[in-house]
């Protein structure tokens, strides 16, 4: 008889675990990024900004 179980462990034995947790990895280090960009604050490029003294 084969289960559900024996399945999923032919199917876990085929996969490449580490390409997936890389390219998770990846996928979240590019949204951290763009969620970064989006929260910082950055500083204007005008030249007559002022001056803390």
């Amino acid at each position: 008889m084969i289960t559900r179980l024996h399945l999923y462990g032919k199917w876990i034995k085929k996969c490449d675990h580490g390409k997936i947790y890389q390219d998770i990895t990846d996928e979240n280090l590019a949204l951290m990024r763009e969620r970064l960009m989006e929260t910082v604050i950055w500083p204007s490029d005008d030249s007559n900004s002022e001056v803390i003294s």
